[in-house]
């Protein structure tokens, strides 16, 4: 309870108290996101009686960074994140898995004057807190996945380039289990002699999303940074 109630704190200080951030001259920009996901539950080994297919959900996130190096920021999201898997048995059957995650980016961009845009990848750990977990089959595997998970991901952005305080951008994301979501057994009916077959699960997805940043240096260079005229007197 105290780990929770700490972890709150700090999220409200961080995303909800932006003019203390601004004020030390840390805060960068704000922005929302959102987009879809594309994932699968993969099995090891493999399992006998269904095939996985990937799951298409929605994702959406907000999004604080910080410093002004032109090269490296630090990023930190609040995500809802429509994970999970379909199964053919027959038919098929969605195993859905909805996380709330604290994604903690490391941004390093590519800065160029003559393209229109500037590149950056964003790479760095997830906490993901099991929002929904909904199976329509093997519920007594998929229902056992942890509610608290670290896992971690990385990405390839592109922000587009104009003269106001607001930038769009594009971004796709892989995420890779790094720790499998699900370790323990699966009763194998398809061997000469039923047994519990080792088992573990990984979860692999593919994430594309829009978004916009709120850009606070152009307010920072105004209010601490005053003109200068002429100072050479020439």
């Amino acid at each position: 309870m105290k780990r929770k109630s700490s972890i709150l704190i700090i999220l409200f200080f961080v995303l909800c108290c932006p003019s203390a951030w601004l004020h030390a001259q840390i805060l960068d920009a704000v922005g929302i996101a959102g987009g879809i996901t594309y994932g699968e539950h993969q099995w090891n080994p493999d399992e006998f009686n269904t095939q996985e297919r990937y799951l298409l959900g929605f994702n959406g996130a907000g999004l604080v960074e910080f410093f002004h190096n032109p090269v490296f920021r630090w990023r930190v999201e609040i995500e809802y994140n429509q994970m999970g898997s379909k199964e053919l048995v027959y038919q098929y059957y969605t195993n859905r898995t909805t996380y709330i995650t604290l994604n903690n980016y490391l941004k390093i961009q590519f800065p160029d004057d003559q393209m229109p845009v500037t590149p950056y990848l964003l790479i760095g750990p997830r906490i993901e807190y099991l929002l929904i977990n909904s199976p329509q089959h093997n519920g007594q595997i998929i229902g056992a996945f942890p509610k608290i998970f670290f896992t971690a991901a990385a990405g390839l952005g592109f922000e587009f380039k104009n003269k106001t305080v607001i930038r769009p951008f594009t971004e796709f994301f892989f995420n890779h289990d790094v720790l499998p979501s699900y370790r323990g057994t699966y009763y194998n009916t398809h061997a000469p002699v039923p047994y519990n077959e080792p088992q573990t699960i990984y979860y692999q997805g593919f994430e594309w999303r829009i978004g916009a940043r709120y850009l606070f240096i152009y307010k920072l260079k105004g209010k601490y940074c005053p003109k200068v005229e002429n100072p050479a007197n020439n």
